[in-house]
């Protein structure tokens, strides 16, 4: 029997999303000349809300593929089989309403779970960065001046309304899932 390694559990950057360059910096100098220093996220007020929203929005989007298996398995009197996605099982629930004549009927619940979970898969695989300060340099009259502008790093949402927008989505879509499910139990 193989053993498993004991794993650490310290948290070494506390409870918190530490950004992969942060933990470069630590690692080893930074890989260009001037580009070390805290990444934006670290420091900014608002990170650990992105990242707590992102979490909410995962953890509602598995409750919805939980139920989409159960519908799967409903309508193909069969356990859904282990190597397929969620989104495979909602082409195949898609394909087996229009085979009951049912997927007029529930279109637009489908619609929504789908974009759902393109939502989820943004939230999960996009870096998520508030918009921060950065330092401007500006050489005037001979003399080096730094100020702060606001800058933005983010590759998808960017803000606390959007992915409030983005669990609002998760929680119809789920109810979309639980309503189709008591349609076809």
């Amino acid at each position: 029997m193989t053993q498993t390694p004991e794993w650490p559990t310290s948290l070494p950057y506390g409870e918190s999303v530490v950004h992969w360059r942060d933990v470069h910096d630590e690692l080893a100098p930074p890989m260009k000349p001037g580009t070390g220093g805290s990444s934006p996220t670290r420091e900014h007020p608002d990170a650990a809300e992105l990242h707590r929203l992102r979490g909410l929005i995962m953890a509602q989007g598995t409750e919805t593929e939980m139920v989409l298996y159960a519908v799967h398995d409903a309508l193909h009197d069969a356990e859904f089989p282990d190597y397929l996605s969620a989104r495979q099982a909602l082409r195949d629930i898609r394909k087996a309403l229009k085979a009951k004549g049912m997927e007029a009927e529930w279109s637009h619940a489908l619609k929504l779970i789908g974009e759902a979970m393109t939502r989820r898969n943004s939230a999960v695989h996009q870096t998520v960065e508030p918009l921060f300060k950065q330092p401007k340099h500006e050489v005037v009259d001979g003399e080096l001046h730094t100020t702060t502008e606001w800058r933005s790093l983010s590759l998808g949402a960017s803000s606390t309304d959007e992915l409030r927008a983005d669990l609002a989505l998760q929680q119809h879509a789920t109810r979309a899932a639980v309503r189709l499910y008591i349609a076809v139990w």
